[in-house]
C-alpha cells in the first residue's frame, strides 16, 4: 500500500468522522428545538389548567345564563346545572335543585333560579355516553360569589368536598 493510499484513506476517515459529527450536531439541534417546543406546549396547558380553576363570570342574560364551565355538544352528552347541598338521605349524599332549561330560541341555554345566592354551590356537568353504553363524566364544581342581572361570579373547583367547604364530609 503507498502513502498516498494510506492518505486518501486517512482523509476518508477524517470525512466520515465530520459529516457523523454534523449529523450528531444536527440530531443534537432538532432534539433542543423538540425539547423547547414541548416545553412551551407544557407550559400552555399548564396555564389554560390554572385558567380554568380562576374565579369567573358566567353572563346571564333576561334570567338566562348564557355561559357554562362545562358542556358536552355531542347527541349523546347529558348537560345541567344544579344548586347542591349535602343531604345524606339522597343519592350520593347530595341534594340536587336543576336549573330549568332555556326553552326560546337565543344564547340563553338555562334559566336562573330566583333563590340563587351567595355562597350556593352549583354543580356543572357534562356527561357523554359512548356507543357502548360507558358513562364518561365531566363535573365542575363552582361556590357562587356574586349574583348579579348580569353575571354569576363563581370559584370553579375539582371536587364537591372542596366547593362545599366540608373536608371532613365524606359525599359518595
Amino acid at each position: 500500500m503507498s502513502w498516498d493510499e494510506i492518505a486518501r484513506r486517512e482523509q476518508a476517515k477524517r470525512d466520515r468522522a465530520a459529516r457523523k459529527a454534523e449529523r450528531e450536531a444536527e440530531e443534537i439541534r432538532i432534539a433542543k428545538e423538540r425539547l423547547a417546543e414541548d416545553e412551551a406546549i407544557r407550559a400552555r396547558l399548564a396555564e389554560v389548567e390554572r385558567q380554568r380553576w380562576m374565579t369567573r363570570t358566567l353572563r346571564v342574560s333576561n334570567k338566562g345564563l348564557i355561559d357554562v364551565l362545562v358542556h358536552e355538544p355531542h347527541k349523546r352528552g347529558k348537560n345541567w346545572v344544579a344548586i347542591i347541598s349535602v343531604d345524606p338521605t339522597m343519592p350520593g349524599g347530595l341534594s340536587r335543585v336543576f336549573f330549568d332549561r332555556a326553552r326560546a330560541k337565543g344564547p340563553a341555554k338555562y334559566v336562573v333560579p330566583e333563590r340563587l345566592l351567595a355562597g350556593d354551590v352549583l354543580e356543572f356537568g357534562a356527561d357523554y355516553m359512548t356507543s357502548f353504553g360507558k358513562k364518561k363524566p365531566n363535573r365542575v364544581f363552582a361556590k357562587v360569589i356574586t349574583v348579579t342581572a348580569d353575571g354569576i361570579e363563581v370559584k370553579p373547583y375539582k371536587t364537591v368536598e372542596e366547593a362545599i367547604d366540608h373536608k371532613l364530609v365524606r359525599v359518595g
